[in-house]
Protein backbone atom coordinates (compact mmCIF):
# COMPACT_ATOMS: atom_id res chain seq x y z
CA UNK A 1 0.00 0.00 0.00
CA UNK A 2 1.64 3.60 -0.84
CA UNK A 3 -0.13 6.91 0.28
CA UNK A 4 0.66 10.14 0.79
CA UNK A 5 -1.13 12.68 3.25
CA UNK A 6 -4.74 12.39 3.58
CA UNK A 7 -4.17 9.03 1.13
CA UNK A 8 -3.87 6.94 3.73
CA UNK A 9 -7.05 7.30 5.04
CA UNK A 10 -8.43 4.22 2.76
CA UNK A 11 -5.82 2.48 3.93
CA UNK A 12 -7.12 1.86 7.64
CA UNK A 13 -9.65 -0.68 6.83
CA UNK A 14 -6.72 -3.33 5.39
CA UNK A 15 -5.14 -3.53 8.54
CA UNK A 16 -8.19 -3.20 10.61
CA UNK A 17 -9.50 -6.42 8.65
CA UNK A 18 -5.84 -7.95 8.82
CA UNK A 19 -6.56 -7.47 12.69
CA UNK A 20 -9.63 -8.40 13.34
CA UNK A 21 -8.84 -12.14 10.74
CA UNK A 22 -5.87 -12.78 12.88
CA UNK A 23 -7.58 -12.47 15.90
CA UNK A 24 -10.67 -14.42 14.98
CA UNK A 25 -8.20 -17.18 13.10
CA UNK A 26 -5.19 -17.25 15.33
CA UNK A 27 -3.36 -16.75 11.80
CA UNK A 28 -0.66 -14.06 11.84
CA UNK A 29 -1.38 -12.54 8.34
CA UNK A 30 0.86 -12.76 5.46
CA UNK A 31 3.31 -9.80 4.90
CA UNK A 32 2.25 -6.08 4.06
CA UNK A 33 3.90 -3.19 3.61
CA UNK A 34 2.18 0.13 3.87
CA UNK A 35 4.34 3.20 2.50
CA UNK A 36 3.55 6.68 3.44
CA UNK A 37 4.42 9.80 2.93
CA UNK A 38 3.73 13.09 5.17
CA UNK A 39 5.27 16.22 6.42
CA UNK A 40 6.00 15.83 9.87
CA UNK A 41 6.37 12.77 12.46
CA UNK A 42 4.99 14.48 15.32
CA UNK A 43 2.26 16.73 13.92
CA UNK A 44 0.73 15.16 10.39
CA UNK A 45 1.00 10.92 11.45
CA UNK A 46 -2.51 10.56 10.95
CA UNK A 47 -3.43 7.44 13.34
CA UNK A 48 0.05 6.76 14.82
CA UNK A 49 -1.32 5.16 17.52
CA UNK A 50 -3.46 2.73 15.65
CA UNK A 51 -0.61 2.50 12.82
CA UNK A 52 1.88 1.86 14.99
CA UNK A 53 0.26 -0.86 17.56
CA UNK A 54 -0.56 -2.37 14.14
CA UNK A 55 3.42 -2.78 12.91
CA UNK A 56 3.89 -4.17 16.72
CA UNK A 57 1.70 -6.68 16.30
CA UNK A 58 2.78 -7.53 12.85
CA UNK A 59 -0.17 -6.77 11.16
CA UNK A 60 1.70 -4.32 8.97
CA UNK A 61 5.13 -2.80 8.24
CA UNK A 62 5.40 0.86 8.56
CA UNK A 63 6.92 2.53 5.94
CA UNK A 64 6.77 6.34 6.51
CA UNK A 65 8.61 9.82 4.74
CA UNK A 66 8.60 12.96 5.85
CA UNK A 67 9.21 15.33 3.70
CA UNK A 68 9.91 17.94 6.77
CA UNK A 69 12.13 15.85 8.40
CA UNK A 70 14.39 13.34 5.45
CA UNK A 71 16.27 10.62 6.37
CA UNK A 72 18.77 8.53 4.31
CA UNK A 73 17.77 11.00 1.15
CA UNK A 74 14.32 9.77 1.71
CA UNK A 75 12.04 12.41 2.12
CA UNK A 76 9.25 11.68 -0.56
CA UNK A 77 7.05 8.08 -0.23
CA UNK A 78 8.43 7.29 -3.82
CA UNK A 79 12.03 7.65 -2.03
CA UNK A 80 11.14 5.16 0.43
CA UNK A 81 9.42 2.91 -2.12
CA UNK A 82 13.10 2.84 -4.01
CA UNK A 83 14.93 2.34 -0.70
CA UNK A 84 12.96 -0.53 0.26
CA UNK A 85 12.92 -1.66 -2.82
CA UNK A 86 14.02 -5.17 -1.99
CA UNK A 87 11.10 -5.62 0.41
CA UNK A 88 8.90 -4.48 -2.56
CA UNK A 89 10.51 -7.12 -5.10
CA UNK A 90 9.94 -9.91 -2.78
CA UNK A 91 6.11 -9.38 -1.75
CA UNK A 92 5.61 -8.88 -6.02
CA UNK A 93 6.82 -12.22 -6.76
CA UNK A 94 4.73 -13.70 -4.14
CA UNK A 95 1.47 -12.44 -5.93
CA UNK A 96 1.35 -9.15 -4.00
CA UNK A 97 -1.35 -6.42 -4.90
CA UNK A 98 0.03 -3.01 -5.17
CA UNK A 99 -1.93 -0.12 -4.19
CA UNK A 100 -1.63 3.39 -4.60
CA UNK A 101 -4.02 6.14 -3.08
CA UNK A 102 -3.67 9.82 -2.67
CA UNK A 103 -2.47 13.12 -5.38
CA UNK A 104 -2.90 11.69 -8.48
CA UNK A 105 -0.84 14.71 -9.97
CA UNK A 106 2.38 14.18 -8.47
CA UNK A 107 2.92 10.99 -6.07
CA UNK A 108 1.08 9.15 -8.05
CA UNK A 109 2.77 9.11 -11.33
CA UNK A 110 6.35 9.00 -9.16
CA UNK A 111 4.99 6.02 -7.40
CA UNK A 112 4.12 4.31 -11.02
CA UNK A 113 7.37 5.51 -12.57
CA UNK A 114 9.44 4.08 -9.32
CA UNK A 115 7.85 0.83 -10.09
CA UNK A 116 9.10 0.56 -13.03
CA UNK A 117 12.60 1.47 -11.92
CA UNK A 118 12.27 -1.05 -9.29
CA UNK A 119 10.88 -3.97 -12.18
CA UNK A 120 14.15 -2.76 -14.53
CA UNK A 121 16.00 -2.95 -11.38
CA UNK A 122 15.44 -6.54 -10.69
CA UNK A 123 14.47 -8.22 -13.83
CA UNK A 124 16.95 -6.01 -15.98
CA UNK A 125 14.09 -5.11 -18.42
CA UNK A 126 14.04 -2.24 -20.55
CA UNK A 127 11.79 0.94 -20.23
CA UNK A 128 9.72 -0.09 -22.98
CA UNK A 129 9.30 -3.60 -20.90
CA UNK A 130 8.89 -2.25 -18.19
CA UNK A 131 6.23 -0.31 -18.91
CA UNK A 132 4.51 -3.13 -20.30
CA UNK A 133 5.13 -5.08 -17.39
CA UNK A 134 3.40 -2.24 -15.22
CA UNK A 135 0.49 -1.63 -17.94
CA UNK A 136 -0.51 -5.43 -17.50
CA UNK A 137 -0.09 -5.60 -13.74
CA UNK A 138 -2.62 -2.78 -13.97
CA UNK A 139 -4.85 -3.71 -16.76
CA UNK A 140 -5.30 -7.16 -16.87
CA UNK A 141 -3.51 -8.59 -14.04
CA UNK A 142 -5.37 -6.18 -10.88
CA UNK A 143 -2.09 -6.29 -9.20
CA UNK A 144 -1.27 -2.48 -9.10
CA UNK A 145 -4.67 -0.68 -8.01
CA UNK A 146 -4.86 3.24 -7.95
CA UNK A 147 -7.62 5.55 -6.54
CA UNK A 148 -6.40 8.77 -6.87
CA UNK A 149 -7.20 12.68 -6.94
CA UNK A 150 -5.99 15.64 -9.01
Amino acid sequence: MVAAGSGIVPFRGFPQDRALSAAEDSVTPAPALLFFGCDHSDLDLLYHDELTEWERTGIVSLRPAFSSQPHDAVHLVQDRLWADRSDVVDLVRNGAIFYVCGDGRRMAPAVYDTCKRIYQEATGASPDEAGSWIADMQRNRGRYVADVFA
